[in-house]
């Protein structure tokens, strides 16, 4: 990783980066929804065994000018797995994220995750303050976890409704004092930044997935945790958490969810 990415000036614009692993069930559709509010996308994909790698160049084909692929062909070990690998080792999980934002070249970064579907009025705002105000905080937002219940109902999962309302996707200014550390279950952005909060800007189908989003994780306990979470889960109507859903119901129906 060249440290002059870290320092350099780089244009006023912003980049998405998405790690990718297995993530085949909402890509293209998920980064679909990124494309009007980012300036680049950089998609890396980590040795997936389904069809990611064949639907990100197709994207890279769709959107040549906005979509950049490459491939990291190293195992990373990530959630509770991080005493096999060095924080410095190409193993490691955090080494891998500087890896992959250190290919894009804007001011302002972004993680995007396979299945984080954008809101379209609130990216609107979310682009506008960034490109006019060029703040040099991070930019915090969060979603909100979707279950199917039954059979064709969608509700929010009671017992985990908001996606990273504590800060997991960010967009925020590149300098040598943001990058990544490996910590004992996952990676930590290091910085010295203050939020903004943007609140729900987009709609986390990890639930909507095969296997409940869980197939990546090898640890038991873990995947005990998130069983657990939806089966306690009862249905809450999106209404609660979104006045207009006019927007969601066309989303949802684009990705031919019932």
């Amino acid at each position: 990783i060249n440290f002059w990415w870290f320092t350099e000036k780089k244009p006023i614009w912003i980049s998405g980066i998405a790690r990718l692993k297995n993530g085949e069930d909402f890509l293209e559709k998920v980064i679909e929804s990124h494309i009007p509010f980012l300036d680049e996308i950089i998609l890396v994909d980590n040795m997936s065994c389904d069809s990611t790698k064949k639907i990100c160049l197709k994207l890279q084909k769709k959107y040549p000018k906005k979509i950049k692929f490459y491939e990291y062909k190293y195992k990373v070990f990530g959630v509770w797995k991080w005493e096999k690998a060095a924080w410095n080792s190409i193993h490691s999980l955090a080494y891998y994220y500087n890896w992959s934002f250190s290919k894009s070249r804007y001011s302002h970064v972004m993680k995007i995750d396979d299945d984080n579907f954008l809101l379209d009025k609130k990216w609107k705002d979310i682009r506008k303050y960034i490109i006019e105000k060029k703040p040099n905080r991070f930019i915090n937002f969060c979603g909100i976890n979707l279950l199917k219940w039954k059979k064709w109902t969608i509700w929010v999962a009671s017992a985990d409704p908001f996606s990273w309302w504590h800060g997991d996707i960010w967009i925020y200014p590149v300098s040598s004092k943001t990058y990544y550390v490996q910590d004992q279950k996952f990676e930590i952005l290091k910085n010295n930044l203050y939020f903004k909060d943007f609140w729900i800007s987009y709609l986390h189908l990890k639930f909507l997935k095969p296997n409940f989003w869980i197939s990546n994780y090898d640890n038991t306990d873990f995947k005990k945790i998130i069983l657990d979470n939806i089966k306690k889960s009862y249905n809450i109507k999106i209404e609660r958490f979104v006045k207009d859903t006019s927007e969601i119901n066309i989303k949802l129906h684009s990705l031919r969810i019932k």
